[in-house]
């Protein structure tokens, strides 16, 4: 399929390995107070500056995060927080033999692993969600195991945009896969905290499929709870508080990304051939982040690890 909206995500498949190192940071002088955890078993939606102390805790991490070019403007991101946290080394890894290799020199260090294209080779990649979630889980069972302290995977917005995503025939089916898997690994690997996220939706200007994003991300939200890292909904969430919303191609109005965060690129056309009038060519391309959405993503998910993690893990 020959569409523009796939240009950023036909990557060559790559793991990127980056190893933090941490130097001491103040007690006091200023900053937010310590981001709330979701309350009622929500699933985390707070955006901001994480403090002094989350940084550190999340420092203190081994975390492998599988995914594909939305986690990795999520990686961005959190690279441009700067001190106390510095990445001295970005090391981009091509196969499973470098990741091993990477995973194994780890040691006592702390580390955020990206594994960016998750499942790309014949037959997978991004548009297959069945093939995400196969080497999510051989990647965990044959590399990662237990040696990181948490571990989650996300699918690419193009993922998930029509109700019977490929390799299945309805969204439940895809979640129910999704599931077993994350069931499995979790009975294997009891000291690893599995966490979950939802899956990026579209801008409001090209919002197409985003409410079939949705029905999966709520399959998500409702199972999983505060264990759930909301991407959709950062990514919805203005800067003036109120939640961008858009009628699909499927007539159902859903979440959709805020104009404000979306990255520079060509207009393209959805896959059914659906066409936005209002689609701005200037303004940049359906689904992924510009360099505050990145910004505002990795602060995000900083305070989120950092969060779950005195919550769930023993220190």
């Amino acid at each position: 399929m020959k569409l523009g909206f796939f240009r950023n995500c036909a990557l060559a498949a790559l793991v990127a390995v980056f190893s933090l190192y941490f130097t001491s940071c103040p007690s006091s002088g200023g900053g937010n107070e310590n981001p709330p955890g979701p309350t009622g078993g929500e699933p985390w939606t707070w955006t901001g500056t994480p403090t002094a102390a989350q940084i550190n805790k999340t420092a203190s991490l081994k975390v492998f995060f599988a995914h594909a070019s939305v986690g990795e403007n999520t990686l961005r991101g959190i690279m441009r927080i700067g001190a106390p946290i510095t990445y001295n080394n970005t090391h981009w890894w091509n196969n499973d033999e470098q990741l091993k290799t990477a995973i194994i020199n780890l040691g006592d260090r702390p580390a955020i692993i990206g594994y960016n294209q998750l499942g790309q080779g014949a037959g997978g990649g991004n548009g297959n969600p069945a093939s995400k979630i196969t080497a999510f889980r051989n990647t965990m069972n044959n590399i990662v195991q237990n040696k990181v302290d948490i571990a989650f995977m996300k699918f690419c917005p193009v993922d998930i945009i029509s109700s019977g995503p490929p390799g299945y025939d309805n969204v439940q089916a895809l979640f129910n896969d999704y599931k077993a898997t994350m069931d499995q690994l979790v009975s294997a690997y009891p000291t690893v905290l599995f966490v979950h996220a939802t899956k990026g939706i579209n801008r409001e200007n090209a919002p197409w499929g985003n409410s079939i994003s949705e029905d999966f991300n709520d399959l998500l939200r409702e199972q999983y709870g505060e264990l759930v890292f909301d991407v959709a909904a950062i990514e919805a969430l203005r800067s003036d508080g109120a939640t961008a919303t858009a009628p699909d191609n499927n007539g159902r109005t859903a979440r959709a990304m805020a104009n404000e965060w979306g990255a520079p690129g060509p207009a393209s056309t959805s896959p059914d051939g659906y066409t936005y009038g209002n689609y701005d060519p200037n303004s940049g391309d359906v689904n992924h982040l510009n360099t505050a959405g990145q910004n505002r993503m990795g602060q995000s998910l900083v305070a989120f690890l950092a969060w779950i993690s005195d919550k769930y893990l023993s220190n």
